[in-house]
């Protein structure tokens, strides 16, 4: 039997340990079985370890080097003329006294073009803490002294000007040169387009009214982005013209957005780090495992890739998870055959304890076990 192991970051658990363990149980209930394991990630940052894309894309010859400040330590993954800018733990969450403005993205890409990087990938979370609309990345991009809106968007700030952000693109795009930048996005938002942001802040706790005079203020200077941008020359390989709708324009709470008026592309993390490697394998196999973290409302990325590779050759998917709320009646409609979940009991996000994290590497060991038993055959 030929099986197609993907195990991306749980909890305390680094995604290439994921698929260690994975790996090792099917091989103590099933050692004649023929396993192709691999590394995965779903661009969503786990507690301790992060998202994992750096497991998926490190070589030999990459090298990790520190950005940011004390309050705003993050890394870059540089490999060859390639760098992996990974901010799905720095900019999770929803604003907060402290949270970064989104001027830091600006610095580090301004940072890339002159360590001579030719192609930037930037992971983002959904929604993120960013609450400035990208301004203060398209400022420090266009080499502003002031910030766009003040600082962090704040609801008193007035919005700037339609000359003002078309002038503030054209040197942005001037100063990235031949950069290309590629967006990767955990998911989609249940609603499309910046509004969506300010729902799930709401959703994450913001008070409404916060919320909705954050969501006003995203459609006003949308516009004003779109009329601005009509000035400016963009190769945005996704669409001809800019929308405030697009299904990833709120990533990075709302950077995705501003990102397109730059002419970045925005694609699935699935497609990444999921569909572009394990598709021969996918082809050839009998069954799929794919080990996710959370899964609430959407499927992971990588594993609807997963999903989309094995519905085209019929080979059954089974996903191994670490809590969620999958039903068994959802299965066939989602295109799973088998759906196991690990702790059951943090199905609603309670506050993760360290000492549970080491308790998972076992639950995750057993409950391979029982998945070799059930699906394995001969």
């Amino acid at each position: 039997m030929k099986v197609v192991l993907a195990g991306s970051a749980l909890p305390g658990i680094r995604a290439a340990q994921t698929t260690r363990i994975a790996a090792t149980a099917w091989e103590q209930m099933r050692p004649s079985d023929e396993i192709a394991s691999w590394v995965v990630s779903d661009g969503i940052s786990m507690p301790l370890v992060g998202s994992g894309l750096d497991d998926v894309l490190a070589t030999a010859q990459s090298r990790v080097e520190e950005r940011g400040s004390v309050d705003t330590r993050h890394f870059a993954l540089r490999t060859g003329n390639d760098v992996l800018l990974d901010y799905t733990t720095l900019l999770a969450g929803v604003p907060a006294e402290g949270s970064p403005s989104s001027a830091l993205v600006g610095h580090d890409l301004l940072w890339a073009v002159d360590s001579g990087v030719t192609h930037a990938i930037l992971a983002l979370p959904v929604p993120g803490s960013i609450d400035d609309m990208g301004c203060g990345l398209l400022a420090s991009l266009a080499g502003m002294q002031t910030h766009l809106l003040g600082s962090h968007g704040s609801q008193e700030s007035e919005l700037p000007a339609v000359p003002e952000l078309a002038t503030a693109l054209a040197q942005a795009k001037e100063r990235l040169g031949g950069l290309r930048i590629t967006l990767l996005a955990p998911s989609e938002q249940r609603l499309l387009g910046l509004s969506g942001v300010a729902r799930s802040w709401m959703q994450r706790g913001i008070e409404p009214a916060v919320a909705q005079a954050a969501e006003r203020r995203f459609g006003e200077l949308a516009s004003r982005v779109i009329e601005a941008s009509a000035h400016t020359r963009r190769t945005s390989l996704l669409a001809d013209e800019l929308t405030s709708r697009g299904i990833y324009a709120g990533i990075g709470g709302g950077l995705g957005f501003m990102f397109e008026a730059l002419g970045a592309s925005i694609f699935p993390v699935g497609d990444l780090t999921v569909r572009d490697r394990l598709t021969p394998d996918i082809s050839n196999a009998d069954l799929v495992v794919y080990i996710s973290g959370a899964i609430n409302d959407d499927l992971p990325s990588g594993l609807i890739s997963a999903l989309d590779q094995a519905k085209k050759v019929g080979v059954p998917v089974v996903v191994v998870y670490d809590s969620g709320a999958l039903r068994k009646g959802e299965l066939p409609s989602l295109g799973l055959n088998g759906a196991y979940e690990l702790r059951p009991d943090f199905a609603f996000e309670p506050p993760e304890a360290i000492d549970e994290f080491g308790r998972l590497q076992p639950i995750l060991f057993d409950m391979m076990t029982r998945v070799a038993r059930t699906w394995g055959w001969d």
